[in-house]
Parts: structure tokens; sequence; C-alpha cells
């Protein structure tokens, strides 16, 4: 009877459990359909949009549209930085037929420079969605740099901002596509380095490496024409504007100023041939400065240091160009000296002219030695030197970055197709972040 009663209960539980297996397996069949349907949906759509792209790099691309756009826009970049170098600039199709080089016309020329420039837009939105994602604040920047151009050039519409840009091969579309791109560039140096460079402190031996490119060198002024004007304590006297007030030399401080100066070529002389120990210089330069008041007693031991595309050295080199150059091009041990300004009578109005400049502040004669740098004197970013190391660093960290993923960009068969030259350029269309 136990046995009668027990079989109908297995049996239940029996095809209970082969329903519920076959609902399981039925609904994994299903899901896996739907997965390999979505799949295979998706792979389309990539597809498709992978087709679109003139260009590509990884996943991310740009289509026609906002080809036409970049190339539109660095056009204007291109024509006007010829026309800064002396090249007669005109947007017709003889200038860009014309012949530069080798065969290559400027046509050829812009377009290898606009591929370039695509190239670099897409290696940076690379790397900005490598180590960032675009937040709900640079959501809106975008938005708010778009709108404002909608807005200053179309009055907000779409309709007319498409007719507008219609010349130039791009809509709004396009627009708003290129300009996240351009975003994710300007911002992607910034996520990651760190604002003004700052993240590249930590990476120590690259800052050890990139500060080799630094010269320090120490430097003697001496004035030929006119000297400071000192109070009863032996201080530069300055003006209500906040300068220096100067006076005619004397005949015998020229005289005695002649003096040192021929000193000091002997002197520079002997270090360069091995006859006189550098140390020589640096008394020299201690004796001068304190007589004349022309260095600060702060560079005496320190002297400059100097890199081509450092702020101070630029700034340095607007004021006295000549010192600069020569610095720049000394070796460790070695010495210079240089005149300054180093123009000659007939031609010093024209070239002061054309430079900029209507007078120089210092004229006499600058001596200089290039010595050893000192260790990891970088650290003291607190040094009118250093001010911006660590941003010279991370840009150049982050150029080769580029570089390197400029060599991975692929560009399609449409590319052959493009041709930037017949291309009204773009000067009106611009997002500002």
């Amino acid at each position: 009877m136990n046995k009668t009663m027990n079989t109908p209960k297995k049996t239940a539980v029996n095809e209970g459990q082969l329903k519920t297996r076959r609902i399981i397996t039925v609904s994994v069949s299903i899901i896996l359909g739907i997965l390999i349907l979505f799949g295979a949906t998706l792979g389309i759509i990539t597809g498709v949009r992978r087709s679109r792209y003139i260009a590509r790099l990884g996943g991310n691309g740009v289509s026609e549209g906002v080809v036409s756009f970049l190339a539109a826009t660095y056009k204007t970049s291109y024509m006007a930085t010829h026309r800064e170098n002396g090249v007669s600039v005109s947007d017709t199709d003889a200038f860009w037929k014309t012949e530069v080089y080798n065969g290559n016309t400027h046509g050829d020329y812009l377009k290898y420079y606009t591929g370039e420039y695509i190239s670099k837009v897409l290696a940076s939105a690379r790397i900005f969605d490598e180590v960032s994602r675009m937040t709900a604040e640079d959501k809106r920047a975008v938005s708010i740099a778009v709108d404002e151009i909608l807005t200053y050039r179309a009055s907000g519409s779409v309709d007319d901002f498409n007719a507008l840009c219609d010349p130039m091969g791009f809509d709004y579309s396009d627009f708003k596509e290129a300009a996240t791109l351009l975003y994710k560039a300007s911002r992607a140096p910034e996520r990651v380095f760190g604002e003004d460079g700052s993240g590249a402190s930590a990476l120590t031996e690259e800052c050890d490496s990139f500060y080799m490119r630094y010269s320090r060198v120490k430097m003697i002024f001496i004035r030929t024409e006119d000297t400071f004007s000192l109070d009863g304590e032996g201080n530069r006297i300055i003006d209500s504007s906040g300068n220096d007030t100067l006076r005619p030399l004397t005949d015998d401080e020229r005289e005695e100023r002649t003096a040192y100066i021929e000193t000091l070529k002997e002197c520079i002389a002997g270090i360069n041939n091995g006859s006189v120990a550098p140390e020589r210089f640096d008394e020299l330069a201690a004796e001068i400065t304190e007589r004349y008041k022309e260095n600060s007693s702060s560079v005496l031991e320190s002297g400059y240091y100097l890199y081509a595309n450092s702020n101070y050295t630029n700034e340095f080199s607007n004021m006295i160009p000549e010192a600069v150059k020569s610095a720049l091009m000394l070796d460790v041990g070695e010495c210079t000296m240089v005149e300054i300004p180093t123009l000659s009578e007939d031609n010093a109005e024209t070239e002061a002219s054309e430079s900029g400049d209507t007078d120089y502040s210092f004229k006499g004669v600058c001596f200089m030695y290039r010595a050893e740098s000192e260790e990891k004197a970088y650290k003291n970013t607190e040094s009118n030197f250093f001010g911006d190391f660590y941003a010279l660093v991370a840009n150049d960290l982050y150029e080769n970055m580029i570089k390197e993923y400029m060599e991975e960009v692929i560009f399609s068969e449409k590319w052959s197709e493009v041709d930037p030259s017949v291309l009204p350029y773009n000067s009106d269309i611009k997002v500002r972040f």
C-alpha cells in the first residue's frame, strides 16, 4: 500500500523536474539566441559605422562630415602659418597647385598635414578615453560651446547652420561630434598629468632626463655707455614707473670698465685653453657684481638655467636675444663673450624696428661660462628658472604618447578622395572651451 501510494509522488516529482529543466533549457536557448542576435546586430552596426569612417583609431573614428570640418578648420591655420612665414597665400586653385619642393605642391602639403592633424585629434581623444571619461560637467562644457556658435552664427537655427556649413561639407551633427573630439583632445594632457603638469613630478627618471636639456650658464654683464644711479647706501634708484634710473658713464668709469673687459677676455680665453681655472670667472663675477650692481647676488653661484622652450628663457631672450642665443650654444666648461647689441650703426634702426624692439635696456658686453648643472636643481620650482619645469616635462611626455598613437591611426580608401584644397577654409565655426 505504501509503495502504491508512493509511486505517484515519485512520478509527479520527476515530471516536475523534467518540466523545470525543459523551461530552463528553452529559456537559456532563447537568451542565447537573443544575445547572438544582439551581438550580430551590434556587429553589423559597428561594421556600418566603421565603414563610414575615413580615419579611425581603435573603435573610434571620424566620418566624412567630421573630416570635412577638421580639414576646413585646419586649412585656416595652415594658411595663417604660411602668411606669418612670409608666403603669399591665396585660396585659389593656382596657389594649391604651385610646386613647393621636389614635385610636391602646396595642395599636397596641405593634404599631408591635414592627415597629421586628424591623426593627432584622434590620438588625443583616445588617450582621454583611456584615462578618463566625459563627466556631466564635460558634456555641459561642450554643449555650451556648441550652442554658442549655433546662436552666434545661425541665430539658433540648425537649418540655417546647415545651410551655412554645407559648402564646407559638414552639418550640425558633424560639428557636435567634432566638438566632443576636440574637447577630449584639449583636456587629455591634464587628465594624464594633472593641471600644469604637476603629475609629472612623480616621474623622477623622466624629470632627471629632461633636466639634462637645461644649460647652467654664469654671466657677467658690463655696461659700456651708462650705469645705474645709486643712493647713499649703494642701492639702485628706482623711478616712479618702477624702472632703474640710469646715468651716463664718466671718462674714468669707462676706462675702468675697459680694463675689466680686457681682464675678462684673457680669463675666458684661458678657461677655454685650460690655462685658467673656472673659479677665476666666479671671482671676477663676484667683484664686478659688487662694484656695478649689474647681476643679482642670487645668480652669482647658481648661474642662469636656460632651456629654449622655458618661459624664463623666452622672456630673457626677448630682452637680450644675443646673450641667450650664445649661451645656449655653449658646451659645458666653455666660455664666450658677446657685445650687446650686436647691430651695426647702419642697420640698427631697421633691424630693431623689424624685431619689435625700439631700444636696448642694456648696452655693453656679456661674458659667459657654462658650468655643470647642479643635481636636481629643477626641484626648486620657486626659482624663476623652473616655474614651468613640470609642465614642460608633461608636454614632452605627452607629445611622445601622441606620436605612438598617431602611428596606429588607419585611413580608409575614402581618404584618397578627400581634397582639402577645394574645401572653403573655416574661420568662423570654431569651438572654444
